[in-house]
């Protein structure tokens, strides 16, 4: 994924905390 992205982080983050 573009780790550039901040909404793609943000994604990642909620995905992975769920």
């Amino acid at each position: 994924y573009a780790g550039n992205d901040p909404s793609n982080l943000l994604i990642l983050l909620a995905l992975a905390t769920r």
